[in-house]
């Protein structure tokens, strides 16, 4: 049911601020990527407007669920660095 292409784009949209900073220009050609894709679903007829809609929030849901995981594994790595659990070619 949801459209995969608007959730891919989507999901890319939805990183770009989390991993490049809040970068306006960024954010606003990724959101308009993903309506375009969305208009282009439709107009296809290959989906319903629902569809492109619940798979754009699928994968902003996919973008921001990764850059709350992030972090978290970032600061694992961290303190693995931190302890003699490594060897010395990863600290």
């Amino acid at each position: 049911m949801p459209s995969g292409h608007a959730s891919a784009v989507a999901a890319v949209a939805g990183s770009i601020p989390r991993s490049s900073g809040p970068l306006l220009l960024a954010s606003a050609a990724g959101l308009a990527a993903t309506a375009v894709i969305g208009k282009s679903r439709t107009e296809r007829d290959a989906h319903h407007l629902s569809d492109v809609l619940v798979g754009s929030c699928l994968g902003f849901g996919v973008a921001y669920a990764v850059s709350k995981l992030e972090k978290p594994v970032e600061d694992e790595v961290e303190s693995l660095k931190q302890s003699s659990h490594l060897p010395n070619r990863f600290k």
